[in-house]
Order: C-alpha cells, then sequence, then structure tokens
C-alpha cells in the first residue's frame, strides 16, 4: 500500500500536488481520485474510488479520509456531501446511495469522531491510527496494535467487492438499460467537469471558484430560503472586483427560460444575503439558439457561454 503510506505522508506537508500518484491507480477497475485540498492545504485529505459515472461531489463510495487533527484514518463508506440520495430503483435518481441494509451494521463518522468537520454522515468501514517512524508509517488499532499490510489491502479489496456489489444490487435488470445510459452522459458530469478543470477553462480567466478550508465550495452552493431547487450549480467570484458571479448550466432537462429564471432568481439571492449589487450571471449551454439570445438581450449583467465535447476513438496499436 504504498500509496497509502505516500498519501499519510504527504498530508502532513502542506503540498497539494497529486499527479505522482497516477503511476498507483492502474491497479484499480474504478477512477480513483485524491485531493489535499485546493489553494489551501485541507484538514481531511481524501482518496475516492468511484465507478463511471460517479464523482466525489455526486454519488458515493469507497473513500479514504485522513483526519489530520485527530490523526485518525479511516475507510469509509462514502456519501457525497454534495447531493445527497434516497431510495432506489428506477424511481431513484442515479447515483443511488449505499443500502439501509448495509450501512445499518456501521457506525456513521459522526459516532466516532467529535464534531467531524466535514463527512460525518458517511459510514466507517475500518478505522486506523497512523504512525510516521523513520518517513515510514505503520497503521494501529484501537488497541495500539500494529496492522499488517495484509489486512489493510485486504479491507480495501473487500470494500472495493461490496461496492460492486451494490453496484449490481442498485441497477437491477429493469432499469439497467435506462441507468447505464445515465451513467456514461457527459451532460450529466458537465458540472463536475468544468469544476475539477477550472484552470483549463476560459472561465479561469476572469472568474475564481470559492474555497474554504482547502475545499471548493462552490460546486452546488446552498441557497438557503429559496424554494424548490436550491443550489447553485457554481457560485464564484470575478478575479478584479470580487462580485460573486452566478454560473448555471442548460442541460436537456432544462429549458432556456428556465434557465434564465432560475439564474436570474440565484443572483436575486446572492443580491439580497451576500450583499452583491452587482452580481453576475453566466448561462452555459450546449447551442446558443435565438431564444437565448432574445431573454439576455432584455437582461443586465448575464451572459451565454456554449460548450462543445469532443469524443473521438483511437485505434490501439
Amino acid at each position: 500500500m504504498k500509496f497509502l503510506d505516500k498519501y499519510i505522508i504527504q498530508a502532513q506537508t502542506g503540498d497539494l500536488v497529486t499527479k505522482e500518484y497516477n503511476e498507483f491507480w492502474d491497479e484499480f477497475d474504478l477512477n480513483v481520485k485524491i485531493s489535499f485540498g485546493m489553494g489551501a492545504a485541507s484538514k481531511i485529505p481524501w482518496i475516492s474510488f468511484l465507478a463511471p459515472g460517479m464523482s466525489t461531489s455526486k454519488g458515493f463510495y469507497p473513500v479514504y479520509l485522513y483526519y489530520k487533527q485527530e490523526n485518525v484514518l479511516i475507510l469509509s463508506f462514502g456519501i457525497s456531501e454534495t447531493y445527497s440520495y434516497q431510495g432506489r430503483g428506477e424511481a431513484a435518481e442515479f447515483p443511488v446511495n449505499w443500502s439501509y441494509e448495509l450501512t445499518n451494521d456501521y457506525p456513521k463518522i459522526s459516532d466516532i469522531i467529535e464534531k467531524p468537520p466535514r463527512y460525518g454522515n458517511s459510514y466507517c468501514y475500518k478505522k486506523y491510527n497512523p504512525k510516521i517512524i523513520d518517513n515510514k508509517v505503520i497503521y494501529l488499532d484501537e488497541n495500539q496494535e500494529e496492522i499488517k499490510e495484509e489486512a489493510i489491502s485486504n479491507d480495501l479489496n473487500n470494500i472495493i467487492e461490496i461496492y460492486n456489489n451494490e453496484l449490481n444490487l442498485a441497477f437491477d435488470s429493469s432499469s439497467r438499460a435506462t441507468q447505464t445510459i445515465s451513467v456514461f452522459s457527459v451532460e450529466t458530469h458537465l458540472e463536475d467537469f468544468i469544476v475539477e478543470n477550472w484552470e483549463n477553462t476560459i472561465l479561469s480567466k476572469k472568474y475564481e471558484l470559492i474555497i474554504d478550508d482547502g475545499n471548493v465550495v462552490s460546486q452546488q452552493y446552498h441557497a438557503p430560503g429559496v424554494e424548490g431547487e436550491n443550489h447553485i450549480d457554481i457560485l464564484a467570484k470575478d478575479k478584479k472586483n470580487g462580485n460573486y458571479v452566478v454560473i448555471e448550466l442548460k442541460n436537456d432537462k432544462k429549458t432556456i427560460d428556465a434557465a434564465v429564471g432560475q439564474t436570474l432568481r440565484y443572483m436575486g439571492w446572492v443580491k439580497k444575503y451576500k450583499k452583491d449589487e452587482n452580481v453576475k450571471g453566466v448561462i452555459i449551454a450546449r447551442n446558443y439558439d435565438e431564444k437565448l439570445k432574445l431573454a439576455l438581450s432584455m437582461v443586465e449583467n448575464v451572459e451565454a457561454m456554449t460548450y462543445e465535447i469532443d469524443f473521438k476513438l483511437n485505434e490501439y496499436k
């Protein structure tokens, strides 16, 4: 488990770079993401193991959570804090949650760590106390006995196997075809893609994400008091003047009228509760059509951007 040792050691340093971990991920069939924070070191760096279509902001997945202050490493049945899901089957929006039958057997993180700053509603599968000695890491149990590397590796393999079983349970044969389309829908995860690749988008030239304690809080920004849908897709700030920027994505499920109305509603919320008279709006859509053009011609401080999907297959040689 060299990647885990490296992760624990780096968490002590404030170094946020993660690209050197790519060499470790080939052994996993899942998409592996790692974060030590963004802009500043996070109190709880993490490593998540994601099924296709899942992201750390949308879904459920095995995840290592290292509570640095408590020096507790938890291998968790992770649940996204950005989106919460309940229920199973065709009536549930993808992705669904861990089954009650499973989580009923495990404590919540909030039950084993007093007032955890984040992820308290995720469930603890295994808990370790890492100890660094001469640039090497050993892992201790509750009795301060060393846990063998083989046992730690088995813990990870077991929770991944449980995860695969949970996914099979979630997508029964009657809904599998529909769910598969949802899993691989690019537009469904456009929001995640934009946030994760922010510095490589045109948005980053003028706007910056909001970061709190080393964690990006811009995505699905909670707007309490707004009836119905009360999360802004992405809330950013203008680099020049510090004004807020409401970014809303227009997908196939949302009409132009709904996208414009939602953007204006959230801009009104920012104006009222964030005391920002010059809040700006950005609508990101697949196409800039006549309907959008007409709507925005009557609205100040709202602009539109379009995106395109470049997908190609290359012959394997």
